[in-house]
């Protein structure tokens, strides 16, 4: 009799250990899963909120120091423009086109930027751009659209390619210049004498041809000859002084091309004598 009490007691002692294992074993496992779960799905939000995070601190510093919008959104009517525009969306790449954004704002100070707020105007706003395609024919001819420049809503608005070849920094210059340009139509102010700096036989023509002339930078030998960058230059004197702006904004003076530096002095002169802000 005792030995077959101790015996169902084994049987009991063995039976409680397993379900007890079974028990200790099945909540581990569901709470390693629901910790793995839990940790993913935090890991993952913070991912979010840290890329948003810096982003907004970009766009924040960029305001703060230079009084310039930076907009990710398409909060004024873009589609009614000559032109196609998608906004860039992916964080990493918005985030990146800001960083290069940087080398821009280098070049210039808050009290540049404020003077596009005279005449009840509500400053520079900037747009990224993941791609700009034209709508229908312009003077264009064979070219793709890197940046634009226009004015709406009492903003100077400039919309960047930021997946183009061009870089940032660059296409930002040039489209700066373009806001120059109508910052001095507003106050009258005109470049009365930029065609003595160019060829006596020339004339703009708004186009654009793959011609390869005589007087465009790189197309001839002697340096005396160069009075353009590029055909670009040549379609209209906006765009040749855009053109000229942004090289110098990049560093280039012209000191080889006599007749390339006489201009771009003259357009220094003009844009230094006028907005004593700007130093290039």
């Amino acid at each position: 009799m005792e030995r077959k009490i101790n015996l169902v007691s084994y049987f009991i002692v063995i039976i409680t250990t397993i379900v007890c294992y079974t028990i200790v074993f099945c909540l581990g496992t569901q709470n390693n899963s629901l910790i793995s779960t839990e940790v993913a799905h935090i890991n993952f939000e913070d991912r979010l909120s840290d890329e948003t995070i810096l982003i907004d601190d970009q766009i924040d510093y960029y305001e703060e120091n230079y009084n310039v919008t930076i907009s990710l959104y398409e909060d004024i009517k873009l589609s009614e423009t000559m032109y196609d525009i998608d906004l860039l969306y992916n964080n990493y790449e918005i985030s990146e086109a800001l960083d290069l954004l940087g080398d821009y704002f280098k070049v210039f100070n808050k009290e540049f930027f404020n003077i596009f707020y005279e005449n009840n105007m509500n400053g520079i706003k900037i747009y990224l751009a993941d791609d700009i395609n034209k709508i229908g024919n312009n003077y264009i001819y064979d070219s793709s659209v890197v940046g634009l420049f226009f004015k709406y809503d009492n903003y100077y608005i400039i919309v960047i390619d930021a997946n183009s070849s061009e870089s940032i920094d660059k296409i930002a210059f040039h489209e700066t210049m373009h806001a120059i340009e109508e910052y001095f139509n507003m106050k009258n102010i005109k470049f009365s004498n930029w065609n003595n700096y160019n060829p006596t036989y020339f004339k703009y023509t708004n186009n654009i041809s793959n011609s390869k002339y005589a007087d465009v930078l790189g197309n001839n030998k002697n340096q005396d000859n160069i009075y353009f960058i590029d055909n670009y230059a040549r379609s209209s004197e906006d765009e040749d002084r855009a053109r000229t702006f942004e090289f110098l904004c990049l560093g280039e003076d012209f000191d080889r091309y006599p007749n390339l530096y006489a201009k771009s002095q003259y357009l220094k002169r003009m844009l230094n004598y006028y907005i004593p802000e700007i130093n290039i």
